[in-house]
């Protein structure tokens, strides 16, 4: 019985706790761009936004360089969208 309460209490504590935790900043979009400049400006932003890790991957030092010249600041850009998205990497240049 006493295993119980502690655990009901324990549930009960985390459901109020969870309330407290902020979840992130949804990020703005505000770019007017209908293709990504990067590679070549010939993917459409919805695919790029979805699929963007893969061409980082496959082409890691210049696709880190590009990222920087448009987006020179991680945490106001890449990180606030990874952050939202769940699971991403933050990046660091």
């Amino acid at each position: 019985m006493r295993v119980v309460v502690l655990v009901l209490l324990a549930v009960a504590v985390l459901v109020l706790l969870g309330g407290c935790v902020a979840p992130p900043e949804k990020p703005v979009k505000d770019s007017k761009l209908e293709k990504h400049p990067y590679p070549a400006g010939n993917i459409e932003m919805n695919e790029w936004k979805a699929e963007h890790g893969e061409y980082v991957e496959e082409n890691e030092e210049t696709a880190l360089q590009a990222c920087k010249n448009c987006h020179p600041q991680p945490e106001n850009f890449c990180n606030k969208c990874h952050a939202y998205v769940g699971g991403a990497p933050e990046i660091r240049y």
